[in-house]
C-alpha cells in the first residue's frame, strides 16, 4: 500500500524539483467551505495544484473499490479537459486514492492556472457517471487488480488485514477485488460522490508562487454551488479478539519464508499525543529493540533480514521477518513475542535514546526543511487522518507531552497482549 501513497511523490518530484525548497505556508478557509493551502516556493515559471478529498476505501460501506473507480474517472475528465482545451504540452495530471484520502494533481504553467481551477470545478462539480464511462473506468482497473491478485503476497496481507479490521474499509484492498469491478453500477459512485465530494472534505494545494487572493476568489466562485457538508462514514474499529489469529500459505513464487507480526496502535485520528509517542516507541524499537532480536536470531536461525513499520493510516504496526525454509518457525514466533513482552515488563529506561529520536521525528515534521512535494503530501495526508491546521503548525509543542513514562504506558497498552494476527507465507514443497 505504500506505492499509493508515496504517488505524489514519485510522479512529480523529477517535474518539480528545482521547486524544491518551502518559502512560506499560508492556510484559507473558505466561505463555501474549501480550505486552501498556499506554498510559495519562490518559482515563477510553474505550478502544482493539488484537490485533496479527505475520502478513500475506508469510507466504503457496502460497494468495494468505488472510491479508486470514481477517482479513475475523474482523473480522466481532467485530462479531457487539458486536451481538449490544447493545453497538454508541459501539463502532467494524476491522481490517486488512499483509505483516508483521493488525490488528484495538475501541474502546469503559472499564466493558465485560472484555467486549470476551472477544470477542477467541472470535474467535481459537475460529475455525472455514464454507462460508457463506466465501462472504461472498469477496464482501466480491472487489468491492473488481477495482476495483485496473482501476487501471493499480496493475497496474504489482504487476508492479514481483513483479520486485523474485520469489518469493511481498513480491512479491504484499497482498489477493491476484481469481481467488485465487474459488479459496480453508476448509482453507487453516484453516490460516493454525492455523500463524500463536499467542499468541507477538500482541500486544495497551490505549489508555486501566485496570486493568493485571485486565487482564492476564483476557489471561491467556482466551487460555490458544491457546498455542504459530508460526514465522516468510517467505522469505529472494533477490540482485539482476545487471541492472534495465524494466518498461513504456501506460495511457488518464493525460495524464503516471510513472518510479519501485527498489533493495532492508535491512528493519526484518535488521541494525537499518543499517536506520537507511539511513533517514538516504534522508532525505538527500529533502532534499538530491533537489532538485538535480529542479531540473536541470525545466530541460531539465519535470519535474513527483520523490518518494524507503523502504518499511520490505518493504525497497525507489524514486525516483518525473513528466514530460510528450513528455519524453526516457532521458535521466531516465540522469540518475537517474547522480545515485545519484556519491553513491556523492563520498560524503557534509556531517556536519552527517547530524546534523540522525539527530536528527530519533531524536526521531521518542520515543513520548512521538507521538499515542497513533501511539505503537499505530509499535510495533506495528515489533514485528512483528522489533524486541524492549527495543530499541524504546531506539531512541536505536542513532543512536550511525550516523556519516556507516557511510552513506556503504550508499550504496555500495545505489546501486553499477543500479536493481533500473524501471517506467514512460504515455499511451496
Amino acid at each position: 500500500m505504500k506505492v499509493i501513497v508515496c504517488c505524489l511523490s514519485l510522479l512529480c518530484c523529477s517535474l518539480f524539483s528545482h521547486a524544491s525548497s518551502v518559502k512560506s505556508v499560508s492556510y484559507q478557509k473558505l466561505k463555501n467551505g474549501i480550505s486552501v493551502v498556499f506554498i510559495d516556493t519562490g518559482t515563477v515559471d510553474s505550478v502544482l495544484i493539488m484537490m485533496s478529498v479527505s475520502a478513500g476505501s475506508a469510507d466504503e460501506i457496502e460497494s468495494h473499490g468505488v472510491a479508486n473507480l470514481l477517482c479513475e474517472m475523474i482523473s480522466n475528465r481532467l485530462k479531457q479537459q487539458v486536451n481538449f482545451n490544447k493545453l497538454q504540452y508541459g501539463v502532467e495530471v494524476g491522481s490517486y486514492t488512499g483509505y483516508d484520502q483521493t488525490v488528484y494533481y495538475l501541474y502546469g504553467k503559472p499564466e493558465n492556472l485560472n484555467k486549470y481551477i476551472k477544470y477542477f470545478s467541472d470535474a467535481i462539480c459537475n460529475f455525472s457517471c455514464d454507462e460508457k464511462m463506466l465501462q472504461e473506468s472498469k477496464k482501466a482497473v480491472y487489468q491492473k487488480i488481477k495482476d495483485d491478485e496473482k501476487i501471493n503476497k499480496f493475497d496474504v496481507q489482504k487476508s492479514a488485514l481483513s483479520s486485523l479490521y474485520w469489518h469493511a474499509g481498513y480491512g479491504y484492498p484499497i482498489t477493491g477485488e476484481s469481481n467488485d469491478a465487474e459488479l459496480a453500477h453508476i448509482s453507487s459512485l453516484n453516490e460516493f460522490h454525492k455523500n463524500n465530494y463536499k467542499n468541507n472534505k477538500i482541500t486544495f494545494f497551490i505549489v508555486g508562487r501566485i496570486n493568493q487572493e485571485n486565487t482564492s476568489e476564483l476557489l471561491q466562485k467556482t466551487f460555490s454551488k458544491n457546498a455542504g457538508i459530508a460526514k465522516i462514514n468510517r467505522l469505529k474499529e472494533p477490540e482485539h479478539h482476545g487471541s492472534s489469529v495465524q494466518i498461513e500459505k504456501a506460495s511457488e513464487q518464493i525460495d524464503t519464508v516471510m513472518l510479519n507480526f501485527y498489533w493495532k496502535i492508535t491512528p493519526y485520528s484518535m488521541n494525537k499525543t499518543e499517536a506520537l509517542a507511539d511513533e517514538i516507541l516504534v522508532e525505538y524499537i527500529e533502532n534499538v529493540l530491533q537489532k538485538q532480536l535480529v542479531n540473536d536470531l541470525k545466530i541460531i536461525s539465519a535470519i535474513s533480514s527483520s523490518h518494524v513499520s507503523w502504518n499511520r493510516e490505518h493504525g497497525h504496526c507489524y514486525f516483518s521477518v525473513t528466514a530460510p525454509a528450513n528455519a524453526d518457525l516457532d521458535f521466531i514466533k516465540t522469540s518475537v513475542v517474547a522480545s515485545m513482552k519484556c519491553l513491556v515488563s523492563d520498560g524503557i529506561e534509556n531517556s536519552e535514546k527517547v530524546s534523540q529520536i522525539k527530536k528527530k521525528i519533531i524536526n521531521s515534521a518542520n515543513i520548512y526543511n521538507m521538499d515542497a512535494i513533501d511539505a503537499t503530501d505530509w499535510i495533506s495526508k495528515r489533514i485528512s487522518a483528522g489533524y486541524e491546521w492549527d495543530f499541524l503548525m504546531n506539531f512541536a509543542k505536542i513532543g512536550d507531552k511525550c516523556d519516556i513514562n507516557l511510552i513506556n504506558k503504550e508499550a504496555k497498552k500495545i505489546f501486553c497482549k499477543d500479536p493481533d494476527v500473524i501471517s506467514i507465507i512460504k515455499p511451496k514443497e
